[in-house]
């Protein structure tokens, strides 16, 4: 060893010449528990990280499920306003064609009673020829 470091290494053998076996006995046997609570504290760790890794990972399955859950969402939405919007439009459409048809309806009317109308002009000239004729 070298010089400086002889200063701050003081050899096993003789911090412990001053202790009696007892007293030896006693303090291995406080580094045993010592030791063996360490080893707990590292088991205790490991285990507490194995269940944070669990966590982070249910937690991006969580995220995931939310960011799915969002999307679907958001489809959904989309997809009633675009259903909202067709059937505004058929809507729409049926009114056209409710229009269209009130008019034709109109138009027949207005045709059958011309018709009528003629249809009695017609008749009553020939009433008229026929009351003349006699």
């Amino acid at each position: 060893m070298s010089k400086s470091n002889q200063n701050f290494c003081i050899p096993l053998e003789e911090i412990y010449k001053g202790y009696s076996k007892k007293e030896l006995i006693t303090k291995l046997m406080d580094k045993n528990k010592l030791i063996d609570s360490a080893e707990k504290t590292i088991t205790d760790q490991e285990i507490e990280i194995k269940e944070l890794q669990q966590d982070i990972r249910r937690n991006r399955t969580v995220q995931a499920l939310y960011k799915r859950v969002k999307d679907l969402q958001t489809q959904t939405e989309l997809l009633l306003k675009n259903f909202s919007i067709e059937r505004e439009q058929h809507q729409a459409e049926i009114l056209k064609k409710d229009i269209e048809i009130n008019k034709l309806v109109a138009s027949w009317e207005k045709y059958n009673e011309t018709r009528n109308k003629i249809k009695k002009k017609e008749e009553q000239v020939l009433l008229d020829t026929y009351c003349k004729g006699k």
